[in-house]
């Protein structure tokens, strides 16, 4: 994981994969880092308040192409997805006659399933 006290001094040059979560309106990503970051496979952004997090992906983008291969995941996708696995997750626990225990894996699971 790649941390870094101010934006700029993102380095993704060995990132496959980046997770924007920052302040409300801070750009974390700008397009020239993506643009250099050469492995880059997918990118997320969960900052729905403008500007948002990552430059060049709308708030509702799924798997946007940005640059090389990678593409880029907004902040409304993200939650929908999020929702709609909790949801199911305490609709399961609601439907149980028994007690049961759900783990990471469960809702990871569940998760892949509802993004396709």
């Amino acid at each position: 994981m790649v941390t870094a006290e101010f934006a700029e001094d993102i380095d993704l040059a060995r990132a496959e994969a980046a997770f924007c979560a920052g302040r409300a309106g801070v750009r974390i990503l700008s397009a020239a880092q993506l643009a250099a970051a050469t492995r880059l496979l997918v990118v997320a952004d969960v900052n729905a308040v403008p500007p948002l997090g990552l430059e060049g992906v709308a708030i509702d983008s799924n798997g946007a192409p940005l640059t090389g291969k990678a593409i880029g995941i907004g902040a409304l996708t993200v939650g929908n997805i999020k929702y709609k696995t909790e949801a199911r997750l305490f609709k399961t626990l609601l439907d149980t006659k028994k007690p049961i225990s759900l783990e990471f894996l469960d809702a990871y699971q569940l998760a892949t399933e509802i993004a396709g």
